[in-house]
């Protein structure tokens, strides 16, 4: 590869012809857009420095009406670049300290991203978790909404693995970005998982107007195509509206577009979302939220629009004024830990010294995905949960898990808990998988009867806690639960 100087004026030089060499290639059929960039031969990207041309399509000479796209425009090379409407990304295992390049998800809906690095608000000085707005309020989640790692899991009433609630998002023609303040206590480090430490956040190349320079190297670490690495083949992409999963999002300019080096077939796909490009020096350039599923071009916002959006900044690992590697939450974030965490933790601690208490978390954390989404996007579900008070007796399960003595009511409104478990029964054998209705069948009957034996979950707890042996000889009925 020639050296950087090099490139970087060549890349100048094409920059100032390039809009004249844009109006005229534009009119050609298919042409979407044209760009300064790397010249691909056989799908291996070459250091040659050209126009590219990206069309929706290649068409033969003889269906081209009005000629092929030249050779040379205005002196310079130009490379037809085959490509779709990028498609956004979305994406298991749980990471305490909290790092950058692992999965992340939110309360209200199935998508999966990841998590890209930690921030630093200039506001606060607080630390925060950096992703994709597509990721961290996919749908129509708003500010507030709970973000888990992996994902927000369920288990009995009760949610965890809450890590975050988002703070901020910037949605427009630059960015696709969102911020999260840290809940509960997971610590966090001030690295990406397979990268290592990052050191800050790279600056406008005054010369390139970017924060990467045609040629560069780079690598991401994302939720679904772990690490990889790629050439900057252009520096300022106009990508088109359109882009699936979300129809209305906005065309975009000024992006960084990545090819992966040859032996990867991807840059980054569905889950790598949210993930930020860093260069060959672990500065962060750009965080990644899209791919073309035709050229297979990934594509990042700029890293410094980014920050201006969301008045944040990548702080550098280990040096003076900064924050440590690795670190805590503050006193203000403890006392700020999401009501059913600590609950939550107690009555998993309690199962997991059973056999049969470590089944029914299998249980929980193989179905309760599914049925978290049932509750959400189901129409029957959803109207038997709240028809039932599910939220009510929730709550009341919640602080019987914080107060020992706090009993769950009988009945709320004539509802009894027995009832709300035969309906949910029902419905959730009637919408969800074959799987999750062979569970709940198998289980409906043996829950019914725990709960009729116990009114606080500390009693429930006990049954757990207990060997078969002192459950038989007390006389529970019981005990085949699970």
């Amino acid at each position: 590869m020639r050296p950087r100087h090099e490139r970087l004026a060549e890349q100048i030089r094409l920059t100032e012809l390039l809009p004249a060499a844009k109006a005229e290639l534009v009119r050609y059929p298919g042409v979407r857009d044209v760009g300064v960039g790397l010249k691909e031969v056989n799908d291996r990207v070459t250091e040659e420095i050209v126009f590219r041309v990206y069309v929706s399509e290649k068409k033969s000479p003889s269906e081209l009406a009005t000629g092929m796209i030249p050779k040379l425009i205005r002196g310079v090379p130009t490379d037809v670049v085959l490509e779709s409407a990028p498609h956004e990304t979305e994406d298991h295992d749980k990471y305490r300290p909290l790092l950058g390049g692992i999965q992340i998800g939110n309360d209200s809906n199935s998508v999966r991203g990841t998590l890209g690095c930690l921030a630093q608000r200039n506001s606060d000085k607080s630390m925060v978790l950096l992703s994709n707005k597509h990721v961290m309020l996919a749908d129509t989640a708003i500010a507030g909404e709970k973000i888990g790692q992996p994902s927000i899991s369920c288990c009995c009433c009760c949610k965890g693995n809450i890590v975050g609630e988002v703070l901020d998002s910037g949605y427009d023609a630059l960015v696709d970005c969102a911020i999260a303040k840290i809940k509960g206590q997971p610590g966090f480090l001030n690295e990406i998982q397979d990268i290592g430490p990052i050191f800050g956040s790279a600056s406008i190349i005054a010369a390139s107007g970017s924060t990467v320079t045609l040629g560069d190297k780079v690598r991401k670490r994302g939720c679904a195509t772990g690490l990889t690495t790629g050439t900057v083949t252009n520096v300022s992409k106009a990508t088109p509206a359109g882009i699936e999963p979300d129809k209305n999002s906005p065309a975009r300019t000024n992006q960084i577009e990545v090819k992966a080096d040859p032996g990867q077939e991807w840059f980054q796909f569905d889950g790598d979302s949210g993930a930020v490009l860093v260069n060959e020096a672990n500065v962060v350039v750009g965080l990644m939220w899209g791919v073309d599923k035709v050229s297979k071009l990934a594509y990042a916002n700029r890293i410094t629009d980014v920050l201006t959006k969301l008045d944040i900044k990548i702080v550098e690992s280990g040096t003076l004024g900064t924050i440590p590697l690795g670190a805590s939450p503050s006193a203000e974030e403890v006392a700020a830990l999401d009501v059913a965490d600590a609950p939550l933790s107690e009555i998993t601690a309690v199962l997991e010294r059973s056999p049969k208490g470590r089944q029914l978390l299998e249980l929980f954390d193989r179905h309760g995905d599914e049925i978290n989404e049932l509750l959400n996007t189901n129409r029957e579900v959803k109207v038997a949960w709240h028809r039932f008070h599910g939220p009510e007796f929730t709550a009341h399960i919640i602080e019987s898990a914080r107060e020992r003595d706090h009993a769950i009511p009988a009945k709320i409104e004539g509802v009894s808990p027995a009832n709300l478990l035969i309906r949910m029964s029902v419905v959730l054998q009637d919408n969800g998988s074959p799987a999750l209705a062979a569970v709940v069948e198998a289980n409906t009957l043996p829950t019914l009867k725990l709960f009729a034996a116990t009114k606080t979950v500390h009693e429930l707890l006990e049954h757990f806690d207990a060997s078969d042996e002192e459950l038989q000889a007390a006389g529970s009925t019981s005990t085949e639960l699970i």
